[in-house]
């Protein structure tokens, strides 16, 4: 069977003292390197200030080779933005992940850049009520200072899918969602599912 690898580029530019910004978000990078290559092109054309990677950068974690080949392709973008990873199923098992990005061993964190405030989630692990990632996330959320124009999430699973991967989902929506819906979040971006989506669920945007 033939496989079909899809790349989703988003680009959000926002005027900062006058100079137009952007911030890109993207992909589920882990085939189709002469695909991703051109991406990377396109990303750098647009010299943004900061680069969000949905998961799953590469296809085996574990594999040296795999991230030599994420390396040769990302590194100049990587030395021009600053780039935010969220961890995809593909490298959750790898120790490569955390020594590749200076990314905190829980897989989440949080950073404001111009006015808006990203969290970036860590779906592999227990997002339940009970878990240290849900509190983190009430904190974090509950924290947010009021001058920020927008709140987005950056994470792999899709809370919201028509994809393969559903069940997937069940856990995410029974959890997380109804914090990104108290704490007002705005867009929530996963990856995840191979094809482009977008749904408007309670006044937030879900963009695989």
């Amino acid at each position: 069977m033939k496989r079909y690898f899809f790349f989703i580029l988003f680009c959000y530019s926002i005027s900062i003292f006058g100079q137009q910004k952007s911030i890109v978000v993207y992909g589920d990078t882990r085939t189709n390197h002469d695909i991703h290559q051109k991406v990377v092109d396109a990303i750098e054309s647009v010299d943004p200030v900061a680069v969000f990677h949905t998961g799953d950068l590469v296809g085996y974690g574990v594999m040296a080779k795999n991230w030599e080949v994420f390396d040769t392709i990302t590194d100049s973008m990587r030395k021009k933005s600053k780039f935010y990873p969220a961890l995809g199923n593909h490298e959750m098992e790898s120790k490569k992940f955390y020594n590749h990005f200076d990314v905190p061993k829980t897989g989440y964190y949080s950073e404001n850049i111009n006015g808006i405030h990203f969290i970036v989630l860590n779906s592999n692990i227990d997002v339940s009520k009970e878990s240290e990632q849900y509190k983190w996330l009430e904190d974090d959320l509950k924290s947010v200072d009021d001058s920020v124009l927008f709140k987005i999430i950056v994470m792999h699973h899709p809370p919201f899918s028509t994809g393969k991967h559903q069940p997937d989902e069940k856990s995410l929506r029974k959890s997380i969602v109804p914090l990104f819906e108290k704490y007002g979040v705005d867009i929530v971006f996963s990856g995840h599912d191979h094809c482009y989506e977008r749904s408007f669920v309670n006044g937030i945007y879900y963009i695989i």
